[in-house]
């Protein structure tokens, strides 16, 4: 769902309604990330699940730090048009990390 909004951020000025359905799946996306992956940390180690879910939150706020002042970078180099691609790479990247953890996770 997150990928799909990102790919079509470019072409939403041009259709109002579509850039707000958008937006809503695209928030609403993202804010249910946050329970499984809280979930997943628990089960992984339930006697260190403290530290894991710390340890999250600051990944989390570490990751939005960090994007804002890539797309500073990029926004200054390339444009806004360029944005949707560069987060797009990045979500992709995301997803390589979490299909590699889940293959670690399950031998």
């Amino acid at each position: 769902g997150l990928c799909f909004v990102m790919a079509c951020i470019p072409y939403l000025p041009k259709f109002t309604a579509f850039a707000i359905g958008a937006m809503f799946v695209w928030s609403t996306m993202g804010l249910m990330l946050f329970a499984p992956q809280q979930t997943r940390l628990v089960t992984l180690d339930g006697p260190r699940s403290n530290l894991l879910l710390a340890l999250n939150s600051s990944a989390v706020y570490l990751g939005l730090a960090g994007g804002a002042a890539v797309s500073g970078v990029v926004y200054e180099g390339a444009g806004a048009g360029s944005l949707p691609l560069f987060s797009l790479g990045f979500v992709s990247l995301a997803i390589a990390s979490f299909w590699l953890s889940r293959r670690v996770e399950l031998g």
